[in-house]
């Protein structure tokens, strides 16, 4: 799935409410004067918000066995539609039956349409003809 790439990890740390952050004159100093890394963030969970643009993210577990990286699909969003532009990249995903099944926000119906068409998609993001990939296409 990274086909090469670099994968530079970000972290963010989502801890209480502003509120409780700023209660405390001496916490909200102590706080200013933390010396991050760049690729580490601090946040409340007052910040966190949906974002439009991630309704097709899906979180995983990236990890090796026996020299293989394994993409193992923790969770899937309600909103999770198959579609050419992703066939490829989830085609790659194991355990994404079990994340789809524990979707508590999608119907028995949605679940069961999801799991009958991954097939399909797998096999479809092999093919080396695949014509022209349009967004309508998904379903």
């Amino acid at each position: 799935m990274l086909d090469g790439r670099d994968f530079k990890p970000s972290y963010l740390l989502v801890y209480g409410r502003r509120e409780e952050a700023n209660r405390s004159p001496y916490f909200t100093k102590l706080r200013s004067h933390l010396l991050l890394p760049p690729d580490v963030k601090i946040m409340t969970y007052d910040r966190l918000a949906p974002d439009r643009n991630a309704d097709q993210l899906v979180c995983m577990n990236v990890r090796k066995s026996d020299g293989k990286v394994i993409f193992e699909t923790i969770s899937v969003p309600a909103t999770i539609k198959w579609s050419p532009s992703l066939a490829k990249e989830r085609s790659q995903l194991t355990g994404i039956e079990f994340a789809i099944d524990s979707n508590k926000h999608m119907s028995q119906t949605r679940k069961t349409f999801l799991k009958s068409r991954l097939p399909y998609w797998n096999e479809w993001s092999k093919t080396s003809d695949r014509g022209i990939i349009s967004s309508a296409d998904a379903e």
